[in-house]
């Protein structure tokens, strides 16, 4: 039913109409394409069965890989396959893959406001271990850090 590969330029369309769903300030066409081409870059697609969306994407993380530590810096699903298992099948794999490059941790930013975001990361393993105060420029909105071991 799903399938996880390495996001590519083909996927580009179908991440940023998912980002533009998920998020108030998405990133653009051009962040992407920066993303994917980045050498330290774990970014991983999830591919369904669902003509809705082109190339059948249904899902996206964007990490990279510094120093043995894996940093999540997006993960998205579109809206009608929420609450399904594809983000916690997409984040375990995303694991897997990171220890299969020697990274020992994972590290995420999150809005203190993100209730679901959070109880979704703590669900699988990562604890809050910081904030950035006022790390969102768009509200002023502090980032809790959270933090699992691999």
């Amino acid at each position: 039913m799903w399938n996880i590969g390495i996001f590519s330029k083909a996927d580009l369309d179908a991440v940023v109409a998912i980002e533009r769903q998920a998020f108030r300030h998405p990133w653009s066409r051009d962040s992407f394409l920066k993303e994917i081409t980045c050498e330290c870059a774990l970014n991983l697609v999830v591919r369904g069965d669902d003509t809705q969306y082109p190339h059948g994407v249904v899902a996206y993380l964007c990490s990279r890989l510094i120093h043995r530590e894996m940093y999540i810096l997006k993960l998205a699903v579109a809206q009608n396959w929420r609450r399904k298992g594809v983000a916690s099948m997409l984040l375990k794999e995303s694991f897997s893959r990171a220890l299969e490059k020697a990274a020992l941790t994972a590290i995420l930013d999150v809005r203190r406001s993100n209730f679901p975001a959070i109880s979704f990361y703590h669900k699988h393993g990562f604890q809050v271990v910081g904030s950035r105060p006022a790390y969102y420029s768009d509200t002023g909105e502090d980032a809790l850090v959270m933090r699992k071991k691999l």
